[in-house]
């Protein structure tokens, strides 16, 4: 078990905010995206016999049943070089963290199960938040009633 508080110090006269890592449920990194359409995931990558592997998928699977915004099939869990320092694989190293992601999505909108295209908006950004909050709290409820 580490602890998660910034720094090696903390600063005199304050108590900090200590956070464990068994708290964080998951790590969302958020950018947007040139060339790819919809929304999509990197995520990190795990050995095929290992439960992380199918756990840190989970999320985006729901993500994918929320909406047709999302689309789980251009979702990549792999380590590449090129991405060695990015926030999401440092922290799932560094703190053995499992649900750390970047979540990409296009600057060039969507297009739904069948091919028609839409443009993203201000509030299709904001629905997307919405379901992916209901994403990962469907997720919290699915590891509640396993460990039950």
């Amino acid at each position: 078990m580490k602890n998660l508080t910034y720094g090696k110090k903390k600063p005199e006269g304050t108590q900090g905010i200590e956070i464990l890592e068994e708290d964080i449920v998951a790590y969302i990194d958020m950018h947007g995206h040139s060339r790819k359409k919809n929304v999509f995931i990197y995520g990190n990558q795990f050995p095929l016999s290992s439960e992380k592997y199918y756990r840190t998928r989970l999320i985006p699977k729901l993500l994918s049943e929320e909406t047709q915004q999302f689309r789980y099939h251009s979702s990549q869990f792999k380590y590449e070089h090129s991405k060695r320092n990015t926030a999401r694989i440092h922290l799932a190293r560094e703190f053995n963290l499992m649900n750390c992601y970047t979540i990409e999505a296009s600057f060039h909108g969507y297009f739904d199960q069948d091919r028609n295209n839409f443009e993203f908006t201000e509030q299709a950004y904001e629905e997307m938040g919405e379901h992916l909050a209901n994403s990962i709290f469907e997720y919290m409820i699915l590891m509640e009633e396993e460990t039950r």
